[in-house]
């Protein structure tokens, strides 16, 4: 997988900048979690395919994150003979597993990074500032958010993620239907699909502002059939949620959209310190 370099392109935005007088400042800004609020009021919510799922558990690996100054444009390619621009681009971020192969995200210029890795606990988890990151001053329109697995230096409870990139627990209902289920989620090394590229926001990156990442676990089992569960774990009180089942499935391609993530810039909220940041 890619990782850029924020030195780069503070290079290329002072380039550009020469002679404008605009670009190319640094700035230090904050970053924070905040669990959504359904999460935060009973970690319950109802599917597409109306299963109302309450969980116990939900826990998902998250950073390094990378604020870009473009929405997340996908390009298609065509036969014309590409300009020096497009080039960078496609050798910055390639083209990506989870788009057609006909299309490219571009992001534009790199504005931020924050090169650290969480292990968010949503189910009642508290709002809080991890640490600061770097960036150029200017327009930030999208975001691309890692998923890569736990490491030793992941920061917060990453037991709870047992070893897997994300974990869950909890209890699907539908009419007389009752499922209670478990799993962890795993996502190959291959090429770009440990990264989520084009989640949206809007904000003007400067010092003294803060970026609140959200995870939206609705997302992730919108399109899950919970009845075709089958696998029980070894205390047979739950169902185990297999990479091969029909809702491993949906949660591994939930997970990896950008509906799964949620962000905002902010300059009037104050967060406390996480618990868990160092």
């Amino acid at each position: 997988m890619k990782r850029w370099s924020l030195a780069l392109s503070i290079l290329a935005a002072a380039c550009t900048a020469e002679g404008s007088g605009t670009g190319g400042r640094s700035v230090i800004f904050d970053v924070a979690v905040q669990p959504p609020e359904y999460m935060i009021d009973g970690a319950e919510f109802t599917t597409a395919n109306e299963w109302h799922v309450e969980l116990d558990e939900a826990v998902i690996a998250i950073g390094p994150v990378y604020l870009w100054e473009e929405g997340g444009v996908s390009a298609l390619e065509s036969d014309d003979e590409p300009d020096l621009v497009s080039m960078v681009s496609e050798l910055v971020l390639p083209t990506a597993h989870a788009h057609p192969g006909d299309v490219w995200f571009d992001g534009g210029t790199l504005r931020g990074e924050y090169l650290e890795q969480v292990a968010f606990d949503l189910v009642g988890g508290d709002a809080g500032v991890l640490g600061t990151a770097r960036g150029i001053a200017g327009e930030v329109r999208s975001l691309t958010i890692v998923l890569d697995p736990p490491t030793a230096g992941t920061l917060g409870s990453a037991s709870e993620l047992r070893g897997h990139h994300a974990w869950v627990s909890g209890t699907a209902r539908r009419g007389r239907q009752v499922v209670a289920f478990e799993g962890g989620l795993e996502i190959p090394a291959e090429g770009v699909q440990r990264q989520v590229d084009g989640v949206p926001i809007e904000g003007e990156l400067d010092d003294d502002g803060t970026l609140v990442l959200g995870v939206n676990p609705k997302a992730w089992f919108d399109q899950a059939n919970f009845e075709t569960l089958d696998v029980p774990n070894e205390a047979g009180d739950r169902m185990v949620i297999t990479p091969d089942s029909q809702v491993g499935k949906a949660w591994y391609v939930g997970a990896r959209t950008s509906a799964a993530f949620s962000c905002r810039w902010t300059t009037d909220e104050r967060f406390a310190q996480w618990e868990g940041a160092q």
